[in-house]
């Protein structure tokens, strides 16, 4: 009976991967990302100009600019390269109520659209390519230090609140061509595969026998742990990662944004308009805004996804309208707040907020993947509970697991749950959820952080069959 060289036809494997490999390789002439042609975009993007009564254009000093106003709502409209100007300028007709329905909102919303645009294209690599088993992500900032969590949107918007300042302070058309331009310019990606490596979970027994020589053609190929290699391992074809290496440039560092800037530093537009380029003063007012408080501030929700599935206004009001009268403030604030989030920040597996509110958690930014694969910086369901409960409340809960959790507040039965308890299972499939209310046919109606197809905060139904029903608050 003749016997099969496994170790041949594992070489042979080894080569061809190696080959398919060349496909997410090539994905380097990605390295400065064009989404669309520039010509397509430029034409897609609606022109809005803001009426100089409520953003003046600018001209002459910073003092000179702000002037002296008769009144508090008077010097409201006043520009100012500190000041998020666009924030408080709203097309005709927009809910005035919701500030990411301002100018500065929309071209928030364009660039995250763009960021998921980005994100979802280096995922999608890992999945067209066989060969590739896992994704794993390295990210530097522009001088080549490591990063682990990163957008660079708020410090785009605010170089072109203070570049527009100067140039027009009330011209959307020009405020969205220059953080369009240079978000492009300030982020770039190359990849490369892995050394070739073997699992043990798609071994089998072979008849084979070591002793048998390797195809010669393959011998160069570089294959991690080769020496483990045994007579029973070599039906695993082998694997390999794609390592996708992501450069984001910021405002700081040697090579930061001020210098990738093409349109600030243009020579034929310094000095134009009192465009005096950058310099220590522009620059400074830059990182200035940059590190505001912007949802304190203009109440802009810094959540670096898109609000797609977010709700609005009338849904939200019309789920605070359905709460029983006499619930507390605090629970009907934990409930708002719960709303407001949904849609707003991805699941990501073990992820804790860092801060409460939005501001410096960063939800939505490039991490490196969880066991599943996410790579949008968020929260699992537990972070999402402790997260709520801090933001409203100020206070952070003692235990931020699941299981943890089970130990916090006092423990209620199922027929006293209100709006804003916290509802769990524990195990392998533990979940944490807050109550929301009941449904016409006697099911859970909760807000979670949820981990199916939503990937993200949402409302879902659910049978009454948990074990654990916990109030933290009266």
């Amino acid at each position: 009976m003749k016997i099969i060289n496994p170790y041949r036809n594992q070489a042979i494997s080894a080569l061809v991967l190696l080959l398919a490999g060349a496909v997410p390789i090539a994905c380097s002439r990605f390295y400065q990302p064009h989404l669309v042609s520039s010509e397509t975009e430029t034409a897609s993007q609606p022109v809005f100009m803001i009426p100089e009564y409520t953003i003046p254009k600018a001209s002459g000093s910073d003092a000179a600019r702000t002037g002296s106003p008769s009144d508090a709502a008077e010097a409201e409209c006043q520009p100012s390269a500190k000041d998020l100007n666009l924030a408080h300028a709203f097309p005709e007709g927009a809910d005035q109520t919701d500030p990411m329905n301002s100018y500065a909102g929309m071209a928030y919303r364009e660039l995250m659209s763009l960021e998921e645009r980005w994100i979802s294209r280096i995922n999608q690599m890992s999945e067209e390519n066989p060969s590739v088993r896992s994704l794993q992500i390295a990210a530097s900032d522009g001088d080549g230090n490591p990063i682990t969590s990163f957008s660079n949107v708020k410090e785009i918007i605010s170089m072109a609140n203070v570049y527009t300042y100067y140039k027009d302070p009330g011209n959307y058309e020009l405020f969205l061509e220059y953080v369009t331009q240079l978000w492009k310019d300030s982020r770039s990606y190359s990849c490369q595969l892995s050394d070739l490596y073997y699992c043990s979970g798609c071994l089998k027994e072979t008849e084979a026998t070591p002793s048998e020589a390797t195809d010669q053609s393959v011998e160069a190929a570089t294959v991690s742990d080769a020496s483990s290699v045994s007579s029973t391992d070599v039906n695993c074809p082998g694997h390999m990662d794609l390592i996708v290496c992501v450069k984001i440039t910021g405002l700081n560092g040697q090579n930061n944004l001020f210098g990738l800037d093409r349109i600030g530093n243009d020579s034929d537009g310094i000095s134009a308009d009192g465009w005096p380029g950058w310099n220590d003063e522009t620059m400074e007012a830059a990182r200035a805004l940059s590190t505001q408080n912007w949802f304190d501030t203009y109440g802009l929700s810094i959540s670096l996804v898109s609000a797609a599935d977010t709700l609005n206004a009338e849904e939200i009001n019309s789920y605070m309208n359905a709460l029983p009268q006499d619930l507390s403030q605090t629970r009907r604030d934990l409930i708002r707040f719960a709303l407001e989030s949904v849609g707003r920040v991805p699941y990501y597996w073990g992820g804790k907020a860092s801060h409460p509110g939005y501001e410096g958690n960063r939800f939505g930014s490039l991490v490196s993947p969880d066991p599943e694969g996410r790579i949008l910086k968020g929260l699992d369901c537990s972070g999402w509970i402790s997260w709520i409960y801090w933001s409203v409340t100020g206070e952070r809960l003692p235990y931020e697991s699941t299981a943890g959790m089970t130990a916090v507040g006092i423990p209620i039965s199922k027929e006293e749950l209100k709006p804003g308890d916290l509802i769990f299972r524990t195990g392998d499939n533990a979940h944490a959820i807050l109550f929301l209310g009941w449904t016409s046919d006697g099911r859970i109606l909760c807000i979670h952080e949820s981990s199916d197809t939503a990937n993200n905060v949402t409302i879902s139904e659910k049978n009454t069959n948990w074990l654990y029903f916990r109030s933290l608050t009266d």
